[in-house]
């Protein structure tokens, strides 16, 4: 029996109804698991969530944020062979490119620590603010 996920939604693990069944590419008899499938009210009610946890995030200190990413992606890199070898498994990856997969910029640049005296990270998020929220249709 494949292992079930469900979705976060406001810092709930939420089933729905229906899921996607996702199969190693290498090996069709894997199952690696099964994951929710949100529908169109769980999808309103995650941005709902993620859109009333935003001004917080905005108002708190940049500093606090970056120091933030910066964990996130130490955690990640500390942790870079188990997630290559899952992630390997998951795309028909061999284990070295699934591996090699956790130092692309996404994850590797918070854990660059110093850029002309700021930590990398800072300077990212010192120049992301996002736009108005797009509106979501049906």
């Amino acid at each position: 029996m494949a292992t079930s996920y469900g979705n976060l939604i406001n810092g709930q693990w939420v089933d729905s109804y229906d899921v996607n069944r996702n199969i190693n590419p290498s090996d069709l008899d894997d199952l690696i698991g099964e994951y929710s499938r949100a529908d169109a009210a769980q999808t309103r009610q995650a941005i709902a969530a993620a859109a009333a946890a935003f001004p917080a995030w905005a108002r708190g200190n940049i500093q606090e944020r970056a120091d933030l990413l910066d964990r996130i992606g130490d955690a990640i890199l500390r942790r870079k062979t188990e997630l290559g070898t899952l992630l390997s498994r998951e795309e028909g990856k061999t284990r070295p490119e699934g591996v090699a997969s956790f130092h692309s910029p996404p994850i590797s640049f918070s854990c660059s620590k110093q850029s002309n005296g700021m930590p990398r990270s800072l300077k990212v998020l010192a120049t992301a603010r996002p736009e108005a929220p797009a509106p979501i249709t049906q």
